[in-house]
């Protein structure tokens, strides 16, 4: 029996390749994925900061990087630590985000 999906049994095709989608997954390098971007977002930086916004906003990675023209794979380096990211990005990111940074520059 097809499972039942929000609009009825699942089409065999689909469900196909929904299965062979949950196959593939790994769960180990799942949570060394979420141990590392864990870990960088708790960098006491504004590198950190950035990415405790991302992990609250909740959004995907593929649909913030669309908007912000960042790709996902970019993206998902910096998440995780692995990567930086340019000025321009993390502005265009900040914008689809909705954070403002505010600060202040001390005279020193």
């Amino acid at each position: 029996m097809s499972p039942i999906t929000s609009r009825g049994p699942m089409p065999p095709d689909v469900q196909q390749r929904w299965e062979q989608a949950l196959a593939a997954i790994d769960p180990e390098s799942i949570l060394i994925d979420l141990a590392k971007a864990t870990a960088a977002a708790k960098e006491p930086n504004f590198s950190g900061f950035l990415r405790r916004c991302l992990h609250r906003a909740g959004r995907p990675i593929s649909s913030l990087g669309m908007e912000s023209e960042i790709s996902p794979e970019r993206l998902a380096a910096f998440i995780h630590g692995e990567g930086v990211l340019e000025s321009d990005e993390i502005d265009r990111l900040l914008s689809r985000l909705d954070v403002e940074v505010m600060g202040s520059v001390g005279a020193h």
